[in-house]
């Protein structure tokens, strides 16, 4: 099933409040970085404080607690993740096509690169998305 933000913009609430949905019921949960790896390091130290946040980064998972490990992956699919919940923060379009073909996942869960009024020269990759999938529900 796929699920995704009307927010587009990156805010860091957003962020912690998708990823805590991800996370309900799941014992793997990855997150896909939207481009560098770097790139969601201030958001991994507000989820995870900073400790974890590096372990996460570095060996590209961390374990919550008994019931729940989250997986961080790039362009290589090298974290450890076998199935689960995945979650797709400020993604383009055509990450969030590889996510969902990705027989990893069971869910995925997508906060919108832009949408509308994003800006002129913008693509409303929201309005894309639901085109691509009209099922997807909003969270």
């Amino acid at each position: 099933m796929q699920y995704h933000s009307i927010e587009h913009l990156e805010r860091k609430n957003e962020f912690v409040r998708v990823l805590l949905l991800a996370c309900q019921g799941a014992e793997q949960v990855l997150i896909v970085t939207p481009d560098k790896m770097d790139s969601l390091q201030e958001y991994f130290k507000l989820a995870f404080n900073e400790k974890p946040a590096r372990e996460l980064r570095k060996e590209k998972s961390i374990k919550i607690n008994e019931n729940l490990t989250i997986f961080f992956e790039g362009k290589d699919k090298d974290s450890g993740f076998q199935k689960g919940n995945i979650f797709a923060p400020w993604a383009s379009v055509n990450t969030i096509y590889n996510v969902i073909k990705d027989p990893r996942g069971v869910n995925t869960f997508y906060i919108p690169h832009s949408g509308p009024n994003s800006g002129p020269g913008t693509k409303d990759e929201l309005k894309l998305y639901l085109e691509n999938y009209p099922k997807s529900k909003k969270v």
